[in-house]
């Protein structure tokens, strides 16, 4: 077997179609670093200007509103909200001057309790029908984790709380982007790793290994190989932290969950959890839907020779989801249990994938039960097929 391995190995990294596979992540990680990454704004980033326009507009309203007589209902609305606000986003605008992000993020973390326009407008870009929903997620998720940045041992950055740091963009890729990148590796790297050996059988048949230690082996490849693709795309995330700044992996992020069995809003509960606790469950995750595909492409080439037609088929696979990618879909229609619900991985560890389908079931432990049960049924199936093929090859 070890010799076989060997074998194998050899023909994956000498690959041109491999090679290519390697230097198009590359491409992709600059591509990202440069293009996109450079161009993010977080829709809740701290200005200071912002703060202080809000500040001023306010402070002048309460200095100058006439309060003598009878008092429009809006008015008095206004009149009884600003005083906190404005008392808050004085404090804010000291504490920018200081440099003391710490402080500013409790303080910034209980504006958002007491604020009365704190939905940025953009949320409503290009007629998000969702933004009323989208806004609520990001203004409560921005108060759990802007007060938990305050109770750090270790000064937090703005840089921190602008979730400009080479690892919050790294998590901000985990919700869909890497995951994708992940799947469409493993099915080229796998889209001929059954059906090449046909054209050399004389060398295959020179190895006295069974057909299903030889998929194993296979399988094994693909799995190595996927992950190695790690390595050139987390080129461009070290380029970020060198030219800006690294962040931390003890940095609290945001996860969330359904208090009970009915989608409600109100019933939308938030807790934060270390960076590095909620990158090692999706990782968990990764490594079950790539072992998912790369199963799934074994199972392909033992009964289908053509290894485009292969290739066609796993494309097909992560883009599935797209079919039902509407919000509120899972109040209505089991989605649950199906494989190609998790595809969007650093999502569903953090919730937002559960309350964008109003589906109070999705949630990283169910996609640990969905991606194990379908490894394992995968995993029967080419077992059962190598039995019933005399070759694999």
């Amino acid at each position: 077997m070890k010799g076989y391995f060997k074998h194998e190995w050899r023909e994956f990294i000498t690959s041109h179609k491999n090679i290519g596979i390697y230097l198009l992540v590359l491409f992709i990680s600059f591509f990202y670093w440069f293009q996109i990454e450079n161009n993010f704004e977080y829709l809740e980033k701290i200005v200071p200007e912002k703060i202080e326009a809000s500040y001023t507009t306010k402070d002048k309203f309460l200095k100058t509103v006439n309060r003598e007589g009878a008092t429009h209902p809006d008015t008095q609305s206004a009149i009884d909200a600003f005083p906190p606000i404005v008392e808050s986003e004085a404090q804010q605008l000291a504490l920018l001057e200081e440099k003391n992000y710490s402080e500013f993020a409790k303080v910034r973390s209980d504006w958002y309790m007491i604020s009365v326009d704190k939905w940025n407008p953009l949320y409503y870009k290009d007629g998000n029908p969702d933004a009323a929903q989208e806004a609520y997620y990001a203004t409560s998720a921005m108060h759990y984790k802007l007060s938990d940045y305050a109770k750090l041992d270790s000064s937090v950055t703005l840089n921190e709380i602008n979730e400009k740091t080479a690892i919050q963009s790294f998590r901000r890729l985990m919700d869909y982007l890497l995951p994708l990148i992940m799947v469409l590796v493993a099915a080229f790297f796998s889209m001929d790793i059954v059906t090449k050996d046909r054209k050399h059988k004389s060398v295959t048949k020179n190895f006295p290994i069974s057909g299903a230690t030889q998929l194993l082996t296979k399988m094994s490849i693909v799995l190595i190989g996927t992950f190695l693709s790690l390595i050139p795309l987390l080129i461009g995330f070290i380029g970020m932290g060198i030219f800006g700044e690294f962040g931390r992996l003890d940095l609290p992020t945001v996860i969330s969950s359904f208090q009970g069995d009915l989608a409600v809003l109100g019933d939308v509960i938030f807790k934060t959890v270390p960076m590095w606790q909620m990158m090692l469950q999706f990782l968990l995750l990764l490594f079950l839907l790539v072992l998912l595909i790369s199963l799934i492409s074994l199972f392909l080439g033992i009964w289908i020779n053509n290894s485009y037609f292969i290739l066609l088929i796993l494309l097909c696979l992560p883009f599935t989801e797209l079919l039902y990618n509407r919000a509120g879909y899972g109040d209505i229609h089991s989605i649950t249990y199906l494989p190609s619900s998790y595809i969007r991985l650093g999502e569903i560890v953090s919730g937002h994938r559960g309350f964008f389908f109003s589906d109070t079931q999705l949630s990283y432990e169910s996609g640990l039960l969905v991606l194990s049960v379908s490894c394992l049924v995968m995993l029967i199936l080419v077992g059962i097929s190598s039995r019933m093929k005399k070759s694999i090859v």
